[in-house]
């Protein structure tokens, strides 16, 4: 599935300091060169935009031309790739520790629900 992004490919924008060049960071260059450019441009908004915010989500619709729903679809398989790592090391280590946070709070509430659960069902019985 293709992506138009003209605009946002080659807004300056999105064009930070740590943009690969081949000089400066070969590794980085490299991991570009195996990312797709809307995985690129994702990567650099969300290490621009760190927070859910209005603004955020209007650039991501304006520039990116997806829902934040596809956004962040393509953000959580994207912080998988080896490529994102070598990428934006410091970036995706960042989501990846936020996922797995995030996951652990999900599963505790879980294992508290089923248990209070039980507990109900046992005073029931």
């Amino acid at each position: 599935m293709g992506y138009a992004l003209p605009h946002a490919v080659h807004d300056p924008h999105y064009e930070t300091s740590d943009t690969p060049s081949r000089e400066a960071h070969p590794d980085q260059a490299d991991a570009a060169s195996n990312l797709s450019d809307l995985e690129q441009v994702v990567l650099r908004l969300e290490n621009q935009f760190p927070r859910h915010s209005a603004r955020k989500n209007e650039r991501i619709r304006r520039d990116l031309r997806i829902s934040t729903t596809r956004y962040y679809q393509i953000l959580g398989t994207l912080i998988e790739k080896p490529e994102a790592l070598a990428f934006d090391p410091t970036l995706v280590a960042r989501l990846r520790r936020l996922q797995h946070t995030r996951a652990s709070e999900r599963l505790a509430r879980r294992e508290i629900r089923q248990s209070l659960s039980r507990a109900t069902q046992e005073k029931i019985r």
